[in-house]
């Protein structure tokens, strides 16, 4: 259950969960993948996540441009 709540807070969907969890053991308190596929496919929700936290980035300058009056176009931010 703790390797299921781990997985979850790291930003994995129940389903990727589902797919990865047989090849993930916990090590000494830490998770671990014990397969190839699972490492890669870790690794692709790793830049999922980092390609979600730049869109927010970008969203973030965008209403803090707007927030304090800087000329922002419309559609494509600054």
């Amino acid at each position: 259950m703790r390797r299921i709540r781990s997985l979850l807070t790291a930003g994995l969907s129940t389903t990727v969960i589902a797919k990865v969890l047989p090849c993930v053991t916990e090590d000494g308190g830490f998770l671990a993948p014990t397969c190839a596929e699972t490492r890669a496919d870790l690794a692709a929700e790793s830049g999922r996540i980092a390609a979600a936290i730049e869109e927010l980035e970008r969203s973030r300058r965008l209403l803090d441009a707007i927030v304090s009056g800087q000329p922002v176009r419309a559609g494509n931010g600054r």
